[in-house]
């Protein structure tokens, strides 16, 4: 299967109007999210910040049962964090680093409005705090 025909989630992040943004992309589906995550990271750390998009990204994958694919994200330190490669290769994911230019969808949702909060029915954040702050 040619990696154009596989399951593709784009994540970014991006601090704006003195709000934290993380964003995913599925362009197969042509779904979004656009999570604010200021009151959970309040100084601004964009490679602290990209692995919450991708942990989003993960959290994501599992709720939706999405099997096989790519996680795509623009921060190089981000995509090469052992813990995140590794959870995404138990779930049958890897994730690759591309460049900004070519993650446009993903920076623009970025700076949209949010469409998700802390109310998900995932709760990204009590997630992060129980399973993930210590390898961020």
């Amino acid at each position: 299967m040619k990696k154009e025909e596989q399951n593709i989630i784009s994540v970014d992040y991006c601090f704006v109007k003195n709000r934290h943004l993380v964003s995913l992309y599925v362009p197969k589906t042509n779904a979004s999210e656009v999570v604010d995550i200021s009151f959970f990271s309040d100084e601004i750390n964009s490679n602290y910040d990209e692995k919450i998009a991708i942990i989003n990204a993960l959290l994501y994958i599992c709720n939706n049962n999405i099997t096989k694919g790519y996680i795509i994200c623009d921060n190089q330190h981000a995509v090469t964090n052992p813990f995140l490669v590794k959870k995404a290769h138990n779930i049958g994911w890897q994730i690759e680093w591309s460049p900004k230019e070519l993650n446009k969808i993903s920076d623009k949702l970025t700076k949209l409005k949010t469409t998700v909060n802390d109310k998900h029915p995932y709760n990204l954040f009590n997630h992060i705090k129980m399973h993930f702050k210590d390898y961020l």
